[in-house]
C-alpha cells in the first residue's frame, strides 16, 4: 500500500518533528509504545499556527548556513523530514556524550543522517546548551550561523549561564503542547 504525498510537506513535517517529541521516553514515565500510532495521528490534525509554520519555511529557505541541534535520540528519525530537504546548508549538531536520551553521533547515524549531513557534537554531555561548556568546533558553527533561532526544550546558555537572549521556541510560536528541533541560521 502506498501513502500520498502530502499537499503541504513541510508543514507535514513540522507535525511529526512535533509528534518526535512527544514520543519521548525521557519525559513522560508512563509513556507506553501502544500509544506511539496515536500521537503521530493526533500531531497531523491538531491545531497549529500555519503563518508560524510558513516563516520558519521561508526562513531555512533563505538561510545559508544552519545549525540545527538534535535533541533526544527518538525525535533525530522525525528531523531527518526537516534535514534532507535543506541538506546542503545544515550542519547538524548532536550531544557529546550520552546523557538522558539525547542524540548523540551514535543516533544520527543510526538514523541515517550521517550519510546526508556534516554532523557535529556540543562536546558537552549536559542536557541543553552550555555556550562556555561546548567544543571549539561547535562555538564555531554556532556563532557562523547567526542570530536567528529557533530551539526545542533544551536551554540554550550563554557563558554566564544565562539563558542567551533572542530564542524563540518553536512550541509557542506553533502554539502546540509540544517542544520542537533547534535551529541557528544565518541569513545570505
Amino acid at each position: 500500500m502506498r501513502s500520498k504525498s502530502p499537499k503541504r510537506p513541510f508543514e507535514t513535517a513540522i507535525r511529526l518533528v512535533i509528534a518526535g517529541n512527544i514520543i519521548d521516553f525521557g519525559t513522560d514515565h508512563n509513556f507506553h509504545l501502544d500509544s506511539v500510532h496515536q500521537i503521530i495521528a493526533d500531531s497531523l490534525k491538531q491545531q497549529i499556527d500555519l503563518n508560524a509554520i510558513e516563516l520558519l519555511r521561508r526562513k531555512i529557505a533563505g538561510a545559508s548556513d544552519i545549525l540545527y541541534i538534535a535533541d533526544n535520540c527518538g525525535e533525530i528519525v522525525f528531523d531527518r523530514l526537516l534535514i534532507e530537504p535543506s541538506r546542503g546548508k545544515i550542519t547538524l549538531a548532536v550531544r557529546g556524550m550520552p546523557i538522558l536520551n539525547d542524540a548523540t553521533r551514535r543516533e544520527a547515524g543510526m538514523s541515517g543522517l550521517d550519510g546526508i549531513v556534516d554532523i557535529i557534537d556540543t562536546g558537552d554531555a549536559l542536557p541543553g546548551v552550555v555556550l562556555e561548556n561546548c567544543s571549539p568546533e561547535f562555538r564555531r558553527h554556532f556563532e557562523k550561523a547567526g542570530p536567528h533561532n529557533l530551539q526545542g526544550p533544551g536551554e540554550l546558555r550563554d557563558d554566564d549561564g544565562d539563558r542567551q537572549a533572542g530564542l524563540l521556541p518553536l512550541q509557542d510560536e506553533m502554539r502546540s503542547p509540544s517542544s520542537s528541533p533547534q535551529f541557528r541560521t544565518r541569513q545570505p
